[in-house]
């Protein structure tokens, strides 16, 4: 089942918003997740203890994680996915649109199976 892990970059409040709509759906930021103990940690340790609690990672950084996937993957080293937001969308972020794209890919894709899973988020229209 696909539950996600908002990295430092996204707005806590994606979490709460999404919840209110749906709770249902399993978000956590890494704002408060497990206290908080993994903001500014490095992108390899954070996909790992991710993985051991079967969190899908959602963060702007299209710069170094997917070489880091790439990495993993030829050594033979699971992650639970990435759902990457482009940085041409980060520019004209907008909460709600980030709120229904996660909602809309966990309808579709939240009974999946994400290991070594990436995708971009959609951005559906508001509603």
């Amino acid at each position: 089942m696909l539950k996600f892990l908002l990295d430092e970059n996204l707005q806590p409040e994606i979490v709460d918003r999404i919840l209110e709509k749906r709770s249902e759906i399993g978000i956590v930021s890494v704002h408060t997740w497990r206290n908080g103990q993994f903001r500014g940690t490095n992108d390899e340790v954070l996909l790992s203890e991710a993985t051991a609690f079967g969190l899908t990672i959602v963060t702007h950084d299209i710069g170094s994680i997917p070489s880091l996937l790439v990495r993993l993957a030829s050594v033979g080293i699971d992650h639970a996915g990435v759902v990457f937001v482009s940085k041409r969308s980060r520019r004209a972020f907008d909460i709600g649109k980030a709120v229904n794209g996660l909602i809309a890919l966990w309808d579709s894709e939240g009974g999946s199976d994400w290991t070594n899973r990436s995708e971009y988020l959609n951005w559906p229209p508001l509603r």
